[in-house]
């Protein structure tokens, strides 16, 4: 009986230690593995936004210089794709 006991208390203690240690690798990589994911979905993003904002900014510098050019709204709306209003906000 001495023998059994000892072997369910190693048994017990063994489980026991291992499921700590399963548990802290896990969290460990889980918590690796989103700050890598979340810094790549961040950095794709961000450099997304940027190309979109210097697309608009390249935009908005053509319809400036064609505006002091006395160039009609109409046509700097086909050449920029800018919509009125913005255009007319930079006349203003």
């Amino acid at each position: 009986e001495g023998i059994e006991e000892g072997l369910e208390r190693g048994l017990e203690q063994g489980l026991e230690q291992g499921l700590e240690q399963g548990l802290e690798q896990g969290l460990e990589q889980g918590l690796e593995q989103g700050l890598e994911q979340g810094l790549k979905q961040g950095l794709d993003q961000g450099l997304e936004q940027g190309l979109e904002q210097g697309k608009h900014d390249e935009k908005t510098a053509i319809a400036i210089g064609m505006i002091k050019e006395n160039i009609p709204v109409e046509l700097i709306m086909k050449v920029t794709k800018l919509n009125k209003k913005t255009i007319e906000q930079l006349i203003n």
